[in-house]
Formats: C-alpha cells, sequence, structure tokens
C-alpha cells in the first residue's frame, strides 16, 4: 500500500513538471495520472499490472485454501459418523495425498 502511494505521488510530481496530455490509471480507490508517451507512464501501467496479478494471486490462493478446508471437513465428518469406507471413498475422489494419509491413519 505504501509503495502505490509513493508510487502515485511520484508520478503526479512527475506529471505536472512534463505539460503533456495527460493519462489516469486507477490503483484500488485511488487514480494516479501520469504524461502519456513516456517512461512514467509505463512503469505505472507495468505497476497496475504486477498489483492487479498479486490481488488475482491472493484471490486464487485463498480460494484453494478454501476448498481443502471444506475437502477435509467433509471427510472428517464421515469419519465422526463411524462411515470410514465413505471417508475413504470421498478421499480418494479428492486426490489429495495428505488427506487420504489423514483418513487412513484415521481408519486403518
Amino acid at each position: 500500500m505504501k509503495r502505490m502511494i509513493s508510487l502515485a505521488i511520484g508520478l503526479l510530481a512527475a506529471s505536472s513538471a512534463l505539460a503533456q496530455s495527460t493519462e489516469c490509471l486507477t490503483f484500488g480507490n485511488q487514480t494516479s495520472c501520469t504524461t502519456s508517451g513516456d517512461e512514467l507512464s509505463a512503469v505505472a501501467k507495468a505497476q497496475a499490472e504486477r498489483d492487479r496479478q498479486a490481488a488475482e494471486d491472493a484471490v486464487t490462493e485463498r480460494a484453494a485454501e478454501n476448498r481443502r478446508a471444506v475437502m477435509f471437513n467433509q471427510v472428517g465428518a464421515l469419519i465422526a459418523k463411524g462411515d470410514c469406507d465413505g471417508a475413504k471413498r470421498l478421499a480418494t475422489f479428492y486426490n489429495d495425498r495428505a488427506l487420504s494419509k489423514a483418513t487412513l491413519r484415521a481408519c486403518p
């Protein structure tokens, strides 16, 4: 966040020094403007793309963690009910090594 703010301040200062046409980029809820066609614009676009990719990666990682938690909860519920065969089948279906090992420890 601090990096985006300092980048935005630097870009605004540089764009006011160069009197050309202006191009604006949005970082989350902040807008930063630079002169178009110069190196600052390319730097701002590259930074915006890196920030977008980092946010997308964080969302993807969180979704994977949530899916894994759901898998463990479903298999755990079957084990708690005493349905070891169902738990083993579900663990095999999910094809997750850690889940299969945990299931085999709980249901030999």
